[in-house]
């Protein structure tokens, strides 16, 4: 703020700002921005500004008050106000947008982008729109500690599911290493790992849009009980129907089997629990299993396992 005070005629600002500064005087302002950095330091100045103003609306923070001690203030001697003091009392308006934009520290975290990392256990955050968010181990997500402007846009390396509070207005948008996906206010889950060719969009209610995010036209609408797989190694973006009925198992820890092959479903207890399974005793590759499990520990559903079919599993523990 005092840096902006020592460097610019608010006088002349107003007038630019308000449109009714003269041809003689936009000239004046044209080369005092091409001066030391001027124009990096207005630029921001009206980025704040701009900023400020949404905030200020999005939040009802009534600078009216401010705005008539500024009137009162320049009206003290005069009934009415001349072209002088007009230009004084916006100039005095733009630093108090300014300084509440700064020095409010709700305001200052407005555009703040924070992030999650997760390695051993899963997370769960909500949003400040509403949206909840539960992200997988060893994923990464990033999101805006408020949503700005017309889409709410996050970012997502790993796997994580979306309960996604509708707004018609605003598009919930998600972009991953591969993917953009949007919605208006649904639920699904998103797999895409860094280190994985394929990336998955798997719908549990309402509609999702997926597109490839090198190729945005090319996209496909998915409804409940859809799936898009992209596979970049191709660049190829497939629609079809989702017969994986466990793919929210590791957020619900609810399973179920049914004539799945054996070894597929160690793989998915390994990743649901996250651990890693011994196999003390070998395993015919055809071997199937049917069971269901629900929030059991691992305990018992290896027991289980072992039981029925004369098995010796156990597991450690992923660090």
């Amino acid at each position: 703020m005092k840096k902006y005070n020592e460097h610019i005629n608010w006088n002349l600002a107003g007038k630019i700002i308000s449109g009714e500064a003269s041809i003689s005087e936009q000239d004046e302002f044209s080369n005092w921005l091409r001066k030391d950095n001027h124009n990096v330091m207005w630029s921001q100045i009206q980025n704040e500004i701009e900023q400020a103003e949404f905030v200020l609306t999005k939040e009802k923070i009534d600078i009216n008050k401010a705005w008539q001690k500024v009137q009162i203030k320049t009206t003290r001697k005069k009934q009415s106000l001349n072209k002088y003091y007009v230009y004084s009392a916006l100039a005095a308006s733009i630093l108090i947008i300014i300084g509440i934009f700064l020095f409010n520290p709700f305001i200052k975290n407005y555009n703040n982008f924070a992030s999650i990392e997760t390695h051993s256990a899963i997370e769960q955050l909500q949003l400040a729109d509403g949206t909840f968010v539960d992200i997988n181990r060893n994923s990464e997500f990033k999101y805006p500690e408020l949503f700005k402007s017309k889409e709410r846009t996050v970012n997502l390396k790993g796997e994580a599911f979306f309960n996604v509070a509708k707004d018609q207005e605003h598009p919930f948008i998600i972009k991953t290493k591969n993917i953009k996906i949007k919605v208006l206010g649904t639920s699904f889950n998103v797999k895409d790992y860094p280190e994985i060719a394929i990336s998955e969009v798997t719908v549990k209610t309402g509609i999702v849009e997926v597109s490839a995010l090198n190729d945005t036209a090319r996209k496909v609408l998915l409804h409940v009980g859809e799936k898009a797989t992209y596979n970049s190694q191709r660049n190829e973006l497939i629609k079809s129907n989702n017969n994986n009925r466990n793919f929210m198992a590791w957020k619900t820890q609810e399973i179920t089997f049914k004539k799945d092959k054996l070894i597929n479903a160690i793989e998915l207890l390994e990743d649901v629990y996250n651990i890693d399974i011994e196999n003390k005793t070998p395993i015919d590759s055809a071997t199937e299993i049917t069971a269901t499990f629900e929030k059991n520990t691992i305990d018992f559903i290896l027991n289980t396992i072992n039981k029925s079919h004369n098995l010796d599993l156990d597991y450690t523990i992923r660090e």
